[in-house]
């Protein structure tokens, strides 16, 4: 629903609005934080990462009442750049235990999810690495096509698809863990703090995590728009 609202009035074309690792990284070990012993419970880990999440879009409403845009100005170019390079390496590490069909719990920070990833590298599916190179192959032949032909090639939902139809048709579950069945439509609307974690323990205990979650967010946002502003203007 957010990302068909900011499609529709959004003022940028190259900004991407959604969930991405950084952010969900913070998220996660935030509601992890949060719940403590009560994390294994998913009904409840996913309720309070909406509430999180509505927390998140509150602030940020709040804060373009307030017009606190005028802090991107002092946000220097060696930060952006920094956040970029940053990111790019946070996202990264974050999906080698995919790359590697390996299992490895998620950690806030990279050298420990790297240590992880280096003590389960005999553990490494060759099925999946296999699986992986060649989707990374065709995504950058699909970038090469596109630069090639000045032609917008949609290459991620291309190699979703094909990879998908690839899936079902070789019995991939049988060689590597698989997203398996998706549940169809949207979920039921439902309150996502239930009594279990009543709202006057809940904002307090959230609310550090959700303003680390907007700047964040907030200066991914610029980074990206400073970036495009400078290769279009």
């Amino acid at each position: 629903l957010p990302i068909i609202v900011y499609s529709i009035l959004g003022t940028s074309r190259h900004l991407s609005v959604g969930p991405f690792a950084v952010i969900s990284l913070l998220l996660g070990e935030a509601i992890i934080n949060y719940l403590g012993s009560q994390k294994e419970d998913e009904e409840l880990y996913i309720k309070v990462a909406v509430f999180l999440s509505l927390m998140c879009g509150i602030i940020k409403l709040v804060f373009g009442f307030l017009r606190f845009g005028f802090l991107a100005n002092f946000l220097s170019d060696p930060v952006r750049s920094g956040f970029n390079s940053a990111s790019a390496i946070i996202i990264g590490f974050s999906q080698m235990k995919h790359l590697l069909g390996v299992r490895i719990t998620t950690e806030a920070y990279v050298w420990k999810t790297a240590y992880d990833l280096a003590v389960q590298i005999p553990n490494t599916n060759l099925w999946a690495v296999l699986t992986g190179c060649v989707g990374i192959a065709i995504l950058v032949a699909i970038k090469k096509l596109s630069r090639k032909y000045q032609v917008t090639i949609p290459g991620a939902l291309i190699l979703v698809a094909l990879g998908t139809l690839i899936s079902w048709l070789a019995s991939f579950e049988k060689y590597m863990r698989v997203v398996g069945a998706v549940p169809s439509g949207l979920p039921p609307p439902d309150v996502p703090i239930t009594s279990a974690i009543p709202l006057r323990h809940a904002i307090p205990a959230l609310l550090p995590s959700a303003l680390v979650i907007v700047t964040v967010s907030f200066i991914s946002s610029l980074a990206i728009s400073s970036k495009y502003a400078e290769k279009y203007h």
